[in-house]
């Protein structure tokens, strides 16, 4: 029903694939959503998760001025939440394992 409607509305190139995803994924055809990647939102809480503690423990054990760190961390996260930009995203994405491979094109009949 659906590739019916997506043709109704103009789109051309849809296929109806028998099994869906899960079929398509066992052909071992491409798709956009990578398995075994860790999503963009849990990175950046893991990224800053691990860097408030580090610059914690090492403000406690070393240093005081590492604290600064987890200050710094602390206020990047606050204004990504007010403003909806992260910076520390805006870098994870342009890691290799956040690339989204290329579709290749199929000749069409």
């Amino acid at each position: 029903m659906a590739a019916d409607r997506l043709r109704a509305l103009g789109f051309d190139r849809v296929v109806d694939v028998q099994g869906g995803m899960n079929a398509w994924r066992k052909a071992g055809l491409p798709s956009l959503r990578q398995s075994g990647v860790i999503p963009l939102e849990r990175q950046v809480r893991g990224v800053a998760g691990a860097l408030v503690l580090c610059f914690t423990l090492a403000g406690l054990f070393r240093s005081r001025r590492f604290l600064a760190g987890s200050l710094f961390v602390g206020a990047m996260l606050f204004l990504s939440s007010v403003t909806g930009l992260c910076p520390m995203l805006s870098l994870l994405k342009r890691l290799p394992w956040n690339k989204i491979p290329a579709i290749p094109q199929q000749n069409e009949r």
